[in-house]
């Protein structure tokens, strides 16, 4: 009893309910009843239902499959469930009441359904009985009887061979070869064409052939539904002395595989029969090719009164680095004639490549103590850890197989090079460490084939730059390239105009570019000058990428815009607990990349001045006549095709033309070029002619003229 004042009579009390064992199977509901009496409650009574799970109640069916088995039935299929000695099912139409009278009590999984409405669907649900009380039910299934005429059954699967020795007895799955459409269930009859060679009969979904002369004979096979409805096949039988390949073989390079041919019973003749290498059949497993076995094939012979011969297959020892293990097979043809059967015509054979072709070091930390050919392909896939010493150089697919390997030391090698896929297989490879060795350069991107990796060390090699595409989809968290001639490396972003040329009108495209990749996160900030809207301020390259995404860039009301990337922050010093100050990437700097002009106006010829005579002992032209100066300051140079006749010389913002020598006459050509800030150039080419001439004053002179002009 429970007891409330005025004190705490809204504060909540606990009754605690104890379920009890009883010797049924039947899940219950129990209801507690509540009374109260005093402060105006008295009479007062609710009910509180609870529901008792029964440990040993059946659990509910699982599965319930529900389809049409005719106009008027349905077949019902569901999965065992625990605790359950039988099942209850139970169909409605939807909506109704789960009633005893539309109920059948079953021993089996399966059940079907008849005196249905054709037309109408139905609810099925299954209950699990133990001790003949009631479980949970299952999820109700539903489906409809079907109108539609029954479908015969029909043929399955693929014929099998019979091959049989005299007095030998073959099984064969009948419910493989066929199958019925509207899943009725089947029954099945065997015979033989000729009962002196085979015998055959059907027992339930099994066919038994037995040999019972040497010959030929078809055995029929015939599948009939419940309303009668069948399908025939035919299966062809020969019964005679067996030939088949004993088991299957294996061989080193350079080896020969060696297979047993043998017959059931010894001939009294003798047994000649061909053979030939073909593919494996196994697609989970790597193939030889010609250059393993050379398409081997040949005629066998095994001698009257004998049982068996050898076949030779001799394996090729090439240089090539393959799978450990590579197959391929042998396969005999039956002999002319008709006299033996075939009962395992194909056999296996292993070539054990093992580790043999690989480059030598990397081989011995393969192998250990072992033969070369010793590593299988499960070995090898096994490998997590690999440090290779004394090796020199390194050849594609060395590390091939191992795809499980996390950690790979290369150090100390003396490597000068890495080949184009020298690390193909290595899927897995979370570490690999290069240090030490002589590489100045590397094969594009020649660590692309490992998604995995995270620990890059390149330190003390011959690096002067960094390679093109060195980080390229790599998303480390530790890298080094200390100790190389062009540490440390400089990790600046380029920019540049993606779009047309770096002058014209905009807007602009603008790329951001790392041409050897990101080795981590990069954020760099951007400066506009002058300032100009609508411009990032921050560019964010990802870890392994060699861009960041382009952006448009207007140009001023005036002049040109010029953007200045700065520098990336380093990420913090997490590499590891044992260097807790240690940064991350070591011989790298990230550092501002140089700054980008747009939209700058070049420097521009003018259009020619007239040509006219000019007088006196030299010509002085302004510069800014013949080369508008754009926005940049211009550096001039001027050059005469003939010094003889005149000279050229910037002086005071003018060209000067001088005669160097008096009475001097001729033609010179004469070339002006002005270079801005950013390398842009204008040039004007134009030619002057020099005359002796008597002047009609005391002194003397030269003239001179401006022949043409030819802006560019």
């Amino acid at each position: 009893s429970l007891t409330f004042t005025t004190a705490n009579w809204d504060t909540a009390q606990t009754v605690t309910v104890r379920a009890e064992a009883d010797d049924d199977a039947a899940t219950e509901t129990a209801t507690l009843l509540h009374t109260a009496s005093g402060g105006g409650y008295d009479g007062v009574s609710a009910g509180y239902p609870v529901r008792l799970a029964d440990a040993d109640a059946a659990a509910a069916p699982a599965s319930v499959t529900v389809r049409s088995a005719g106009p008027r039935s349905l077949s019902v299929s569901w999965t065992a469930s625990a605790n359950a000695e039988a099942y209850l099912v139970q169909w409605r139409v939807p909506g109704g009441a789960w009633s005893t009278a539309r109920q059948m009590q079953v021993v089996a999984t399966t059940v079907r359904i008849d005196d249905l409405e054709t037309g109408t669907r139905y609810e099925v649900r299954v209950i699990g009985l133990n001790r003949g009380d009631p479980g949970d039910p299952s999820a109700p299934a539903e489906a409809m009887p079907s109108a539609l005429a029954n479908r015969a059954p029909e043929a399955a699967g693929e014929l099998p061979e019979l091959a049989l020795a005299v007095g030998e007895t073959r099984i064969v799955d009948l419910s493989a070869l066929f199958v019925d459409p509207d899943g009725d269930e089947l029954t099945f009859l065997a015979w033989s064409s000729d009962e002196s060679v085979v015998t055959a009969w059907a027992f339930g979904a099994q066919l038994r052939v037995r040999g019972e002369g040497t010959g030929m004979a078809e055995i029929g096979l015939r599948a009939t539904d419940p309303t009668g409805a069948s399908a025939t096949r035919r299966l062809p039988a020969t019964v005679g002395a067996a030939l088949s390949l004993a088991a299957d073989a294996e061989a080193p390079e350079g080896g020969t595989a060696r297979l047993q041919a043998t017959l059931s019973s010894p001939r009294a003749t003798a047994t000649t029969f061909r053979w030939r290498v073909v593919a494996d059949a196994d697609p989970a497993t790597a193939d030889a090719d010609a250059g393993d076995h050379g398409d081997a094939s040949g005629e066998a012979t095994i001698p009257a009164g004998e049982t068996s011969t050898e076949i030779a297959v001799r394996i090729a020892d090439d240089e090539a680095i393959e799978p450990a293990r590579e197959w391929f097979e042998v396969v005999i043809q039956a002999p002319a004639g008709g006299c033996c059967t075939l009962r395992r015509a194909r056999a296996r054979v292993a070539v054990l490549e093992g580790v043999c072709d690989r480059t030598p070091a990397v081989a011995d930390a393969l192998r250990g103590s072992a033969a070369c050919t010793a590593p299988t392909p499960a070995a090898l896939a096994s490998r997590t850890r690999l440090a290779v010493t004394g090796a020199g150089t390194l050849r594609a697919n060395d590390f091939q197989g191992l795809s499980t390997l996390q950690w790979l030391d290369l150090s100390g090698n003396d490597l000068a090079a890495l080949p184009d896929g020298a690390f193909a297989g290595a899927t897995s490879l979370r570490e690999l460490n290069l240090a030490g060795n002589a590489l100045m350069a590397l094969p594009p991107q020649p660590f692309a084939t490992l998604p995995s990796l995270r620990v890059l060390d390149l330190s003390a090699n011959g690096f002067a730059t960094l390679p093109p595409g060195l980080f390229a989809g790599l998303a480390l968290r530790e890298a080094s390239l200390a100790d190389n001639p062009g540490a440390p490396f400089s990790l600046a972003i380029e920019l540049a105009r993606t779009d047309a040329d770096p002058w014209a009108d905009g807007p602009a495209t603008v790329a951001a570019r790392l041409p050897a990749g990101a080795p981590f996160p990069m954020r760099v900030s951007l400066a506009a000058e002058p300032t100009a809207d609508g411009l990032p301020t921050m560019l964010d390259i990802p870890a392994g990428a060699t861009a960041a995404e382009p952006f448009a860039a207007t140009a001023p009301a005036t002049g040109a815009l010029t953007l200045r990337p700065g520098a990336a922050t380093m990420p913090p010093p997490t590499c590891g607990a044992e260097w807790p100050f240690r940064s991350c990437f070591r011989g790298l700097a990230p550092t501002p990349g140089p700054a980008l002009t747009l939209f700058r106006q070049p420097p521009r010829a003018l259009p020619a001045p007239t040509p006219e005579p000019l007088v006196g002992d030299d010509l002085r032209l302004p510069l800014a006549s013949l080369i508008a100066a754009g926005d940049g300051t211009l550096r001039w140079r001027a050059t005469s095709s003939d010094e003889s006749v005149a000279t050229a010389r910037i002086l005071g913002g003018k060209l000067l033309l001088v005669e160097p020598e008096l009475a001097a006459e001729g033609t010179a050509e004469i070339v002006l070029v002005a270079t801005d800030s950013a390398g842009l150039t204008a040039t004007v080419r134009f030619e002057v002619q020099v005359e002796f001439y008597a002047p009609t004053r005391p002194n003397t002179g030269w003239r001179s003229a401006i022949r043409s002009v030819a802006p560019q």
